[in-house]
C-alpha cells in the first residue's frame, strides 16, 4: 500500500490524455468491488485504460481506513495513529515478566478469582462436602487437558490423588454439562485478575514425571502454549486418553 501512495505525486502529474494509465501500472489489489467500475471502467476513457483520478482517490480511501483500522499501516511519532503493538513487551522481554507456576498452580489462582472449579457439580446437583474434591478437580483438568493420562497426578499418599478417588471424581464431576460452565465463569466480565502470587503450599499435584511431561508438551509441539494452557483451564474440551 505505501508503494502505491508514494507513486500518486507523479500519477497526479502525469498528462493522462496524451498516456493513458494502464492497469499493469496500478495495484488492482488495493481496489475493491466497489471501486473496480469507476477505476477501471470508465466509457470516457480508451478502451482498457484506468481512470487516473479515481484511482487515487481509492488509494487514498484505503490508506485512511488502514490507519484508522491500524491494520498494516502506522504513522510515526503518533500516538493516535502508531502501532499498538509496538508498546507491548516482546519476546525475552515478556518472557521475563512472566511468574514461574506450574499449571496446577495457576488453575487454583484463576479458581481463587473467579471460583470457575464449583462449576462441576456432583450429578445429583447435591452439595458435596468431599474433602480435597478442588486437588481432585484440578488434578483431572491438567491430566486430561495436556493428555498425559491419570499415571502422572496419582499419589497414594494423598486421599484425593488417588486413582479411586479420581475415577469418582472424573465419573461424578467431571460431566460435559458441566465443561461450558466452567469457562464460562472464569472468563467473565466481572472476575478481576488479580497479579500471580508466590503460590502458596499446595498438593504437589503433578511430581517430577508429570511436570517433564507438561514441560515437553509445551515446548514440543506447535500447539503447545496456546492449546494447553487454555484446555487446561477448561476453555477447550479436552481429549481423553
Amino acid at each position: 500500500m505505501l508503494a502505491a501512495v508514494r507513486r500518486l505525486p507523479a500519477l497526479s502529474r502525469r498528462r493522462v490524455k496524451d498516456r493513458p494509465l494502464l492497469p499493469r501500472e496500478v495495484d488492482a489489489e488495493l481496489v475493491p468491488a466497489m471501486w473496480k467500475r469507476a477505476v477501471f471502467s470508465n466509457s470516457k476513457l480508451p478502451q482498457g485504460a484506468v481512470d487516473r483520478d479515481a484511482y487515487v482517490v481509492c488509494v487514498l480511501e484505503q490508506l485512511h481506513r488502514a490507519l484508522k483500522n491500524r491494520w498494516d499501516v502506522f504513522a510515526s511519532p503518533s500516538n493516535r495513529w502508531a502501532d499498538p503493538r509496538a508498546r507491548l513487551l516482546d519476546g525475552p522481554r515478556w518472557e521475563a515478566m512472566l511468574p514461574r507456576i506450574e499449571l496446577p498452580d495457576l488453575l487454583f489462582e484463576v479458581h481463587s478469582w473467579t471460583g470457575f472449579l464449583d462449576a462441576f457439580g456432583h450429578v445429583s446437583e447435591r452439595r458435596t462436602r468431599m474433602e480435597g474434591l478442588l486437588v481432585s478437580l484440578v488434578a483431572l483438568l491438567v491430566s486430561q487437558s495436556c493428555n498425559i493420562g491419570l499415571t502422572p497426578v496419582i499419589d497414594t499418599e494423598n486421599k484425593a490423588l488417588t486413582r479411586s478417588r479420581l475415577s469418582h471424581v472424573d465419573q461424578n464431576y467431571v460431566r460435559a454439562e458441566s465443561r461450558p460452565a466452567a469457562p464460562a465463569r472464569a472468563c467473565a466480565p466481572s472476575a478481576t485478575p488479580r497479579p500471580l502470587r508466590t503460590p502458596r503450599k499446595r498438593p504437589d499435584i503433578l511430581g517430577y514425571p508429570g511436570r517433564q511431561a507438561v514441560r515437553s508438551l509445551l515446548a514440543t509441539e506447535p500447539w503447545g502454549r496456546g492449546r494447553a494452557g487454555c484446555a487446561v483451564a477448561g476453555v477447550l474440551p479436552a481429549a481423553r486418553t
